[in-house]
């Protein structure tokens, strides 16, 4: 079974002209120990105008969609709206359409849900709040942004080796 880490956030914007923006960023780390070069996927998804706890949500819901097989996954995540709700913590009080999709993609994968504090403390998810900002302002995977993430994520997996 194939061990996957995978790095998320959600991001919702209010516009000027009243409608949200919101997109879902997932990181997907695969430690294969058995190459020598640094193997992940970046992954973003443009929500129109969802919330912030939707977008949430289906950020770890496309990054397990994504494995093809059954693997064992660490999915870190700054929403603790997300976390204590998966580990049982919070009870589901909205949103039941979403929870349903990230449960049934969890399913057939032995999850760990870790919750990482945004924004400053951990450069992978610094890189998906990026990417799910930056795809909720333009509504679509921005070229340039998926290669300056990616760019990112290759000096920072490549300083760990070392």
């Amino acid at each position: 079974m194939s061990k996957v880490t995978i790095i998320c956030d959600g991001s919702s914007r209010a516009m000027p002209d009243g409608k949200r923006r919101a997109a879902a960023a997932a990181i997907l780390i695969y430690n294969d120990l058995t190459s020598d070069s640094p193997r992940f996927k970046i992954l973003v998804e443009p929500l129109s105008d969802s919330t912030n706890n939707q977008a949430e949500i289906m950020a770890p819901c496309i990054g397990l969609e994504a494995l093809e097989n059954s693997s064992t996954v660490e999915v870190l995540s700054d929403s603790q709206y997300l976390i204590e709700t998966m580990k049982g913590n919070f009870q589901k009080k909205a949103n039941h359409q979403w929870w349903r999709r990230l449960e049934e993609a969890a399913t057939k994968h032995h999850v760990q849900w870790r919750w990482i504090r945004g924004h400053d403390e951990h450069e992978l998810q610094k890189i998906a709040d990026y990417l799910a900002r930056k795809t909720a302002e333009f509504q679509r995977a921005e070229p340039t942004v998926i290669q300056l993430a990616e760019q990112r994520i290759l000096r920072l997996l490549n300083e760990e080796k070392k």
